[in-house]
């Protein structure tokens, strides 16, 4: 591998754009309060959390659901 070449992978690649995309909205002066008002009036609004394990592989990682 040519070390002049910095390789870019597909993670880093995606936060940085994520990072541009919220603080070019912000820089706009976009509002982010209608979003979160509306976000407490889901239907989700009043829902519990609790511990579970995901089931996708043997990791046995915790999840919130």
């Amino acid at each position: 591998m040519d070390p002049t070449h910095a390789t870019l992978t597909r993670r880093q690649f995606l936060k940085a754009g994520a990072g541009a995309g919220l603080g070019g909205a912000l820089a706009l002066g976009m509002n982010l309060r209608p979003i979160a008002s509306h976000a407490r009036s889901l239907k989700v609004a009043g829902a519990k959390e609790f511990a579970s394990v995901c089931p996708y592989c043997a990791v046995g990682c915790g999840t919130l659901i």
